[in-house]
């Protein structure tokens, strides 16, 4: 019996419940980190996949009406649940105790970066030796192709990904000083510098010297 590789799995809950407009930054800046280290890894698109070949899930969910997918709940309560590492807004945005939002907020924000197998893997996009910096990581811009694929094979117009296979996507700051009430930076007083334009700025081109990516999408 051929044995099977072990890889890193990622998985955007938004997409496998509700679907979703845009690829997930997190996701896709994940996926860079990995791509630099050489380890393999996977979007999974079955919400019911197997994950028992998978060493670690990373798994995102950005909005709190996301369902959780059946093999997450499959795995808790059992040793697989150990393998989920699971973040995102989804997880904490309807909370309305304000002190109990601000840590959450915090906890989530400085998660990956407080990654133990993480921090176990070198930067080569500067700010530290090891460990993956969310400023600065290059995002894998072809994670979602298999994705973008499925769909078009099941009869959809490749024109309707567009978001996922047309733009660059980052931040330049972080922060806001709005405090809309349903934002997640309802809590936050100031505007700071995040990333620089180069940190996510994709500039593959395609046989005719195009490029891939010609539009920009950021906050």
């Amino acid at each position: 019996m051929a044995r099977i590789k072990k890889i890193i799995g990622l998985i955007d809950a938004d997409l496998l419940d509700n679907g979703t407009r845009h690829p997930n930054l997190v996701l896709l800046k994940l996926a860079g980190f990995f791509h630099d280290n050489g380890i393999q890894f996977e979007l999974i698109l079955d919400p019911k996949a197997d994950t028992s070949h998978y060493t670690k899930i990373y798994m995102s969910r950005v909005f709190t009406y996301t369902e959780l997918p059946e093999l997450y709940i499959r795995a808790k309560g059992t040793s697989e649940e150990r393998k989920f590492h699971c973040g995102g807004t989804g997880f904490y945005a309807n909370e309305a105790n304000v002190m109990e939002y601000r840590k959450m907020r915090e906890d989530d924000m400085n998660r990956l970066e407080n990654d133990e197998f993480l921090n176990s893997l070198r930067n080569f996009h500067g700010g530290k030796e090891y460990g993956i910096n969310m400023a600065r990581q290059m995002p894998y811009y072809h994670l979602y192709d298999s994705f973008v694929n499925q769909q078009v094979e099941k009869g959809f117009k490749r024109e309707k990904y567009k978001d996922y296979q047309k733009y660059s996507i980052g931040f330049l700051t972080r922060g806001c000083v709005r405090h809309c009430p349903f934002c997640v930076n309802k809590l936050e007083n100031h505007i700071l510098p995040y990333s620089k334009l180069q940190c996510f700025l994709d500039e593959e081109r395609d046989d005719n010297g195009k490029l891939i990516r010609p539009y920009i999408s950021m906050g």
